[in-house]
This record gives C-alpha cells, structure tokens and sequence, in this order.
C-alpha cells in the first residue's frame, strides 16, 4: 500500500510532519537523502530568472528559479541567487546548448544582467517586474 499523498503537490514537509509525529527539519533530511532530482540537461530557448523568498536554504534566503518561459516549467532550482551559483551552474553547460537560449526574461537584478551577460553575450534581455 503505498502512503497517501506521496505524489500530492500540495503535500508539503510540515504536513508530513505532522502526520507522522516528526519535525519539518527531520522530514527534509529524510527527503534530501532519499530523493535525487535530475540536474537540467537542457536549456529552453527563452530561459526567465526569477527569485523568491524561500526557508533559509543553508546560504541563502533567497533561492533562484530557472524556468522554460515557453511552457512554464522548471529548468531548475538553485540554492540561492548569488553570482556563484548562477556562474556555476551555467559552466556546466557547453557552448553550444548556451547557443540554444535565444532571450532571457529576468528583472533588473544586477547579479543575473552580469552573469548573463557573461554566458549569454547576444541575447536579448527583457526586464521583468515593477520598477
């Protein structure tokens, strides 16, 4: 029989937690050390940067969203929106699959405009969000 719940988006650690009598933290380890989300492999051809305010992930209390635009799906999700992290995460893709991203949507956010523009040299950038 397997645990109700276990595939329900709307299942999150602290419901867990409660139903089984343990702490949020508790069910987040047994989550991190039992779960392997896939690393992208792929880059969409209009990548959107966005952060938002997140549990303190260890380094941040920011974490960064890289979505599919197109299709409004996650790309991936990183620590936090650090220079590091973004820098990291886009040398691990060759040249070629950076060619891919024909726009990137983020706000004006220096951090992502620098970065960008460093794997991302003739793309267009439209900035999102209020002013």
């Amino acid at each position: 029989m397997r645990p109700r719940g276990n595939r329900d988006p709307a299942v999150t650690f602290t419901s867990v937690a409660k139903r089984y009598n343990l702490s949020p933290m508790t069910v987040q380890h047994i989550f991190d050390d039992h779960v392997q989300i896939p690393k992208a492999t792929t880059l969409p051809r209009v990548l959107q940067l966005d952060e938002t305010y997140s549990f303190k992930s260890g380094t941040s209390v920011y974490v960064c969203m890289l979505l599919d635009y197109d299709t409004q799906t996650a790309v991936d999700l990183l620590p936090s929106r650090k220079k590091q992290d973004l820098i990291d995460f886009f040398s691990s893709f060759p040249l070629e699959e950076r060619q891919k991203v024909r726009f990137i949507a983020a706000d004006m956010y220096e951090t992502y405009r620098v970065v960008c523009k460093k794997f991302f040299q003739t793309r267009s950038m439209p900035v999102t969000g209020s002013m």
